[in-house]
């Protein structure tokens, strides 16, 4: 993940790492293992050690269904495979 966060900190206004994800009950579900914010985007990436999407995508569906449609920014979703060191959107 640190390889991933060096990567992206000069690409945007701010990067935040290991981002608690609580539910509207206020109830921890998760974590966010990458949030990039710039002027008008907002950039998820979940981190994985080996190539498995579709884990992934689980996971970032459920952060963008909390995230609600109360954001007035594009939100797109980034699965990263720290074995390979490639980004997916997904």
């Amino acid at each position: 993940m640190e390889q991933l966060y060096d990567q992206l900190k000069s690409s945007y206004a701010q990067v935040f790492r290991g981002l608690p994800l609580i539910s509207q009950r206020g109830r921890m579900v998760g974590e966010i293992d990458l949030l990039a914010v710039n002027e008008s985007t907002i950039d998820v990436f979940e981190v994985k050690c080996s190539f498995r999407p579709v884990k992934a995508r689980k996971q970032l569906n459920k952060i963008i269904k909390l995230f609600g449609a109360d954001i007035n920014k594009e939100v797109n979703t980034w699965f990263y495979c720290g074995e390979a060191a490639k980004i997916l959107k997904i």
